[in-house]
């Protein structure tokens, strides 16, 4: 049996700097042995990844400019420039024609800076000398929230609200009415969700949101490139971006079903108002004083401009072409799991996604 089917890790790395370096052929043969256990979009090996293989053109750009730093904007004005018609053609897809945001590592970072933004504008709205305890104040989420948001919460020191699902492993949105009240600060729904690809009812949720001024955040990390391309009977009954009025920000990631490179996620606020509200001041890089809307500083601009790049080639065709035959392939596992003694799926898949039961 292979390295590949055990699974065991390889024994050949090295654990200990070199006193010399080594030969370029030795090293490449060192990472390709220990690398061999590893699954492949491109042997067709992977099954259940939310990710995408990237296509060859934007592997290239980001082999190209790999030191692309977009931490230090003076440094590379161009890239940086990019990288804003990048955000507005996300903005474009996901009908935010004022909306403003920058390019992630990925969901998870996405979700905490939304959580971030919508708690410091609640904090905002009280005087300095009576702000509420942090561990008092609700983030509200559906129980199928990506993990992210218990992070989140840690991190913040808020008390993280999980909503039961209904049949359809959607938020149940009778409960979410019932836990609102005002130390809440933040609700998110999530549009295709990890295990079922659920889409939360955006529209019900977001009346709750604005009737009570609550920050609404839509996890749509893998729903974002999917849903915009799905037939237009299936968008208008499953609103969930900018279109919907309470909707303040969204996750997206180009690196799923935006078949960008990885590190590929993004997040978008509905304005540059919003944008601002949790953005930190820079005073010493090359370009002057500048503002960070990412947890990190060094950011990688090759994965910005890669991804820019698959949208670029894909176009509006590229994505419906791809989600046309995601469904075909998810309807035809729906149909062969079900016809398997002892198994069925947990609901009917609404996007790509497909949750098994044994029986």
């Amino acid at each position: 049996m292979n390295q590949k089917a055990t699974g065991k890790r390889s024994t050949s790395l090295i654990h200990k700097l070199p006193a010399s370096g080594l030969s370029a052929r030795r090293i490449l043969n060192l990472l390709k042995s220990s690398a061999s256990t590893d699954l492949s979009f491109r042997d067709d090996s992977i099954l259940g990844s939310m990710c995408t293989s990237p296509p060859s053109l934007a592997s290239g750009i980001f082999s190209r400019f790999k030191d692309v730093n977009l931490g230090d904007p003076g440094l590379f004005p161009g890239s940086e420039e990019i990288e804003k018609n990048a955000v507005t053609m996300l903005g474009n897809i996901l009908h935010g024609s004022e909306a403003a945001g920058v390019y992630v590592t990925g969901g998870t970072e996405a979700n905490i800076l939304a959580v971030k933004t919508a708690l410091l504008r609640y904090l905002s709205t009280y005087p300095q000398d009576s702000i509420p305890e942090r561990s008092s104040l609700k983030l509200i989420v559906p129980a199928s929230a990506h993990f992210s948001f218990d992070k989140a919460a840690e991190l913040t020191g808020v008390k993280l609200v999980k909503i039961p699902l209904d049949e359809a492993g959607r938020m149940n949105v009778a409960l979410l009415e019932q836990a609102v009240d005002e130390s809440c600060f933040c609700i998110t729904a999530v549009a295709g969700t990890t295990g079922l690809g659920a889409i939360d009812p955006v529209s019900e949720i977001s009346r709750i949101a604005v009737r009570n001024n609550i920050y609404l955040h839509v996890d749509a990390a893998f729903g974002g490139f999917v849903i915009p391309f799905m037939d237009r009977e299936f968008i208008e009954a499953n609103p969930f971006d900018f279109s919907v009025p309470g909707v303040c920000s969204i996750t997206i990631d180009p690196h799923k079903m935006g078949r960008g490179v990885t590190p590929g996620g993004a997040i978008l606020y509905r304005n540059r108002e919003t944008a601002g509200i949790s953005s930190m001041p820079v005073s010493y890089l090359a370009g002057g004083e500048t503002r960070h809307l990412t947890l990190v500083g060094t950011r990688s601009g090759a994965a910005v401009l890669a991804c820019y790049a698959s949208m670029l080639q894909l176009g509006v065709g590229g994505y419906r072409k791809s989600t046309r035959k995601a469904m075909e392939v998810t309807r035809q596992l729906e149909s062969r799991i079900n016809q398997i003694y002892g198994y069925d799926t947990v609901i009917r898949p609404v996007i790509n996604v497909v949750g098994i039961r044994p029986d």
